[in-house]
């Protein structure tokens, strides 16, 4: 499986200059196409690529993760929206949370909210045990990383 995505573009701009490019969306398309392709015709075995794909999905959320906050203070100095990498990037506020706890009138509607949400499991509860309610589901394949 190549890797070489985790790993910096270096474009030669000639003898002695270099830049750092991101890989386009296209690129990434392509990529895809390619492993996708090397399991449909057997060159991969599915379950090891699922695998390393996992691996690879591990190893990306855990450094966003770290890098994220380094990414974002570095990012002030390029101001709001700028483009660089051969990417544009943005910065934007996200994740905004109202705490709107010191409202009486807004407490007493989540009061019967939660009360409301108690009797709705409640009655989960009956039909999933009397069948009364329709199943559905997807099979997934789960990887545990060994250690």
């Amino acid at each position: 499986m190549n890797t070489s995505i985790l790993l910096p573009q270096i474009v030669e701009m000639g003898a002695t200059e270099q830049y750092y490019t991101i890989p386009s969306k296209t690129q990434a398309a392509e990529q895809v196409a390619q492993l996708v392709a090397q399991v449909d015709n057997g060159v991969v075995d599915p379950i090891l690529a699922y695998g390393q794909l996992k691996y690879l999905e591990k190893v990306v959320a855990d450094s966003l993760k770290q890098i994220a906050g380094m990414a974002v203070d570095k990012a002030y100095n390029y101001g709001d929206k700028f483009g660089i990498y051969d990417a544009d990037f943005a910065l934007r506020e996200t994740g905004v949370k109202y705490d709107y706890s010191d409202d009486k009138e807004w407490s007493d509607l989540q009061t019967q909210i939660d009360a409301l949400r108690i009797e709705q499991k409640a009655r989960e509860l009956i039909l999933k045990a009397s069948n009364r309610a329709p199943k559905t589901s997807t099979t997934t394949l789960t990887v545990t990383l060994r250690k």
